[in-house]
């Protein structure tokens, strides 16, 4: 049986991740810039020259050549006297008190746009930056300055013409100012000195919207500059409401009466080429089907009936090309007056599509001739498109029933030899258990187990357990069979977990190991940090109240951190060992990231220690004894009960209380 199927799925995602840009064009002119000019390098050109360089420690930017007597104010002006889109003013470093050409953009600048939220007992906005909580009101930070510049540029007074402007000193003419009137102004630097400027990606060369670096998180303001005079701030950003794309009948193709997908006279399901070899009609030498053949069972005509659209109000040209006229509403990939909302995500009750901001337009007199670099362009924040995919399967006709029973499984034990696996049980009394004890089986790979370092390790074979992030407070069962599975998840597979690491039998004082992995499921998807401790500490004891000196701690600590939301989940063991006692101490601990402002805590979940006399121990790996583990739940030993999972860490079952 073979059948193939179009899935058409609607796709939201961030474009660009434009929220986590940071911009590196710091001095806001739409091009990649080199680092801004320091004294050295023009103290360097006159001694080239054959000059002598004038130093001046009380205002390095009077500092002159004697070439010609120009100081570093005339020398960083005349630089970038010719660039379009540059200009320069010497500037004193406020940490390193050195003179470098602070570069602006050529243009003049009005104050940055400020999102000024108003809180508390205030009428309106303020135009203040407000101190909120442990933060401050964001702004466009559009010269890297991390300063909120909230005055325009210094305009120069009586001046309103080009021609005497420029014979102002240091002053810059922006003819395009005020629709054309012009404005003369001293061109404003961020006051900062700026290294070589570049693009996500590090490209050699790169347009305007390519001069950032991503940050880590989506917290850099928004700004639209669709009025241009009057910059929007995007507080809110909602992507495009999903919809059915099935027609303004609101039928998709399967759903629409009449609907085949492929089906032949006799009954038979499958496309046109199946049927015609279901019927003996098919000829394998031509690849065609033809019903003349002496033992076909297909008529004439009418032997292969197919209905993929029985509305027919499916587009013809999706996606639409130049040129062509789209027919039909179903899956034409745009929202049909209609068309069912599935998710109205801005909660206006009606359609509405993807927000979208516009990039401030720089008014340069070479945008005709340079147009991708001046802005002014229509972005969407988040992609709002379908994706159209294609699956396929086949399967073998049924040609024999058969009853099988088998064992249930309860893990995949990894590819290895299962002589060389231990399985030991732990019991305890427990009034919640209706036979009044608890039970863990364990698996551990033999300790002879070494790696390529010839290092002894103490492994045991686990079943990794995760949780899930939206339900971390909540109360557990006791045993592993009872968990709610909407609250937990557990691998089938089997790992191998160390506990012990040691070199030739020996543990190493002060040794530390760690170990990072990624873990995809169908769940969710989760990066395991692993850190482990060799330590020499004392063991407090609860029974009997002594002290047992000079043990080695090994402190092993597991955070399981769920990708995308970035909550984390610790669990620790803390094993106190030393000789003539099979373990001294062991306590099991759990931590939750804590709440705003609070620091991290550990709850202890259990622990176990020794308490009888030393000199009676026996080690709990020396009776071993081989068994068949087809034949588990035989064994005495078992209770002769079916080896059953449960979690755990260290030597105890790990059980989440409930506060």
């Amino acid at each position: 049986i073979n059948r193939e199927h179009t899935f058409y799925s609607y796709v939201n995602e961030l474009n660009g991740d434009y929220t986590q840009r940071q911009s590196t064009d710091c001095n806001d002119n739409y091009q990649k810039d080199g680092s801004e000019l320091v004294i050295d390098y023009f103290e360097d050109d006159c001694i080239l020259n054959g000059g002598v360089w004038q130093a001046n420690s009380n205002d390095p930017c009077s500092s002159m050549c004697n070439l010609n007597n120009k100081t570093m104010h005339d020398l960083c002006w005349e630089v970038y006297d010719n660039d379009l889109r540059l200009t320069g003013h010497c500037a004193i470093g406020l940490a390193t008190g050195s003179a470098f050409c602070d570069s602006g953009n050529n243009l003049y600048d009005k104050a940055e746009v400020l999102y000024d939220a108003c809180f508390g007992d205030c009428d309106g906005e303020n135009g203040d930056i407000d101190i909120i909580g442990q933060g401050i009101e964001p702004w466009e930070d559009r010269n890297c300055n991390s300063i909120y510049d909230s005055e325009p540029e210094l305009v120069v007074v009586d001046v309103n013409n080009e021609l005497d402007c420029n014979i102002t000193q240091y002053a810059s003419w922006d003819t395009n100012y005020d629709g054309g009137a012009g404005i003369c102004f001293y061109d404003r630097g961020n006051q900062k000195w700026d290294d070589e400027e570049t693009c996500y990606g590090d490209f050699p060369t790169c347009n305007y919207t390519e001069l950032y670096k991503r940050g880590f998180a989506p917290n850099y303001l928004m700004v639209s500059y669709e009025n241009q005079d009057n910059p929007l701030v995007l507080a809110t950003i909602f992507s495009g409401e999903i919809y059915r794309d099935c027609g303004d009948d609101m039928l998709c193709n399967e759903y629409e009466f009449g609907y085949d997908p492929g089906t032949c006279s006799d009954g038979y399901s499958g496309t046109e080429e199946l049927c015609c070899k279901h019927n003996l009609c098919w000829d394998y030498s031509l690849s065609t089907c033809d019903l003349s053949f002496p033992n076909c069972n297909l008529p004439i005509s009418g032997g292969w009936f197919e209905n993929l659209d029985p509305n027919n109000d499916d587009c013809t040209n999706c996606p639409v090309l130049e040129g062509d006229f789209p027919n039909g509403e179903e899956r034409n990939f745009q929202y049909d007056s209609g068309e069912f909302v599935i998710k109205d995500f801005n909660g206006d009750q009606s359609y509405s599509s993807t927000d979208t901001f516009v990039t401030k337009f720089l008014n340069y007199s070479d945008c005709d001739q340079n147009p991708g670099n001046c802005g002014g362009d229509l972005f969407e924040i988040i992609s709002d498109e379908f994706e159209v995919a294609s699956s396929s399967e086949s399967l073998q006709k049924l040609e024999a029933e058969a009853e099988v029973s088998s064992y249930k499984i309860v893990g995949q034990i990894p590819n290895m030899n299962l002589g060389n696996l231990n399985i030991v049980k732990t019991q305890w009394p427990n009034d919640d258990e209706s036979d009044g004890e608890s039970e863990d089986y364990m698996l551990f790979v033999s300790a002879n187990n070494t790696d390529q370092n010839n290092l002894d390790y103490i492994v045991k074979l686990i079943q990794p357990y995760f949780y899930y992030a939206n339900t971390p407070y909540t109360s557990f069962p006791t045993d592993y069979i009872d968990y709610d599975q909407d609250k937990w998840w557990q691998q089938l597979v089997w790992e191998q977990d160390t506990l012990i690491y040691s070199l030739d039998g020996d543990i190493l004082d002060e040794q530390r190991r760690y170990s990072t992995y990624s873990v995809d499921s169908d769940t969710a998807n989760y990066v395991v940090h692993k850190e482990y401790d060799v330590s020499v500490a004392n063991a407090d004891m609860t029974y009997g109240g002594v002290v047992i000196e000079n043990c080695i701690l090994i402190t092993r600590t597991i955070t399981l951190t769920m990708i995308g939301p970035g909550f984390d989940y610790k669990f620790k063991s803390e094993t106190y060992l030393k000789e003539n006692y099979p373990i001294v101490k062991e306590i099991i601990s759990w931590s939750w990231p804590p709440t705003f402002g609070a620091s991290r805590q550990w709850s202890k979940i259990s622990s176990i220690e020794f308490k009888e006399d030393s000199d009676t121990y026996t080690s709990f790996l020396n009776n071993i004894e081989p068994i068949d583990l087809q034949n588990l739940q035989e064994y005495e030993e078992f209770d002769y009960n079916p080896f059953r999972i449960s979690n755990t860490i260290g030597l105890q079952r790990f059980i989440i209380p409930a506060e």
